[in-house]
């Protein structure tokens, strides 16, 4: 097997935003991995960056539409190589809860329909494997996260990527549950919150062979 081109997309949970250790989760998961990084490119958005670990595509605030816009345009142009294996972690969902909550679009029906679209562009290409982060709990808007994931969740399980297993899903919900500690603020995990993501993503990628 070829050396792995990892790309994490998504939103400030994929960011890191709010955690005093660079990177977020994303430091725990290239750190010991013998994994090949690729260029930074930007793909119309502020992409932020700590580490040389592969090519991300996200930064703060994002929607799944807006994250489904920019892989469609860019995720042909990263995970296409016929020749090399490629993983794709993936966190959206959180600010389509908080746009609603606060009087926004899109409910809760049209963010799934956002979801298949992102995961149709990520499919559309040659990527090994995707792996689907859920939301993480939130403290102002519990309600909303919770519904969120219940839509979500059987969205992914009814796919045929995700029998073949080329979807997995990681429950980061379950992962940080409710306990403030693994909080730096609603949301956003800290330092704590993050080494526990990292160790789900890890032992996901284990479990597929990676």
């Amino acid at each position: 097997m070829s050396r792995l081109l990892w790309m994490p997309a998504g939103d400030s949970i994929t960011v890191g935003t709010g955690d005093t250790v660079p990177g977020g989760w994303r430091a725990g998961v290239v750190r010991g991995k013998l994994w090949d990084g690729l260029p930074w490119r930007s793909c119309g958005l502020t992409l932020t960056t700590t580490l040389g670990e592969g090519r991300m595509c996200g930064t703060n605030g994002l929607t799944v539409a807006e994250i489904a816009d920019a892989l469609a345009l860019q995720a042909p142009l990263w995970l296409n190589d016929p020749t090399r294996t490629s993983i794709v972690d993936l966190t959206a969902g959180t600010n389509d809860t908080t746009q609603l909550a606060t009087g926004g679009t899109p409910t809760v029906a049209t963010s799934m329909t956002n979801y298949t679209a992102l995961l149709d562009a990520l499919f559309a290409t040659r990527v090994t494997t995707v792996f689907v982060g859920l939301p993480v709990y939130h403290s102002t808007y519990p309600t909303g996260i919770s519904t969120f994931n219940a839509s979500l969740n059987p969205l992914l399980l009814a796919r045929s990527e995700y029998t073949s297993g080329r979807l997995r899903i990681v429950d980061l919900y379950t992962t940080l549950g409710t306990d403030a500690a693994n909080f730096d603020s609603p949301g956003h995990p800290g330092v704590v919150g993050n080494a526990l993501c990292a160790t789900a993503w890890n032992t996901a990628h284990t479990a597929a062979g990676y």
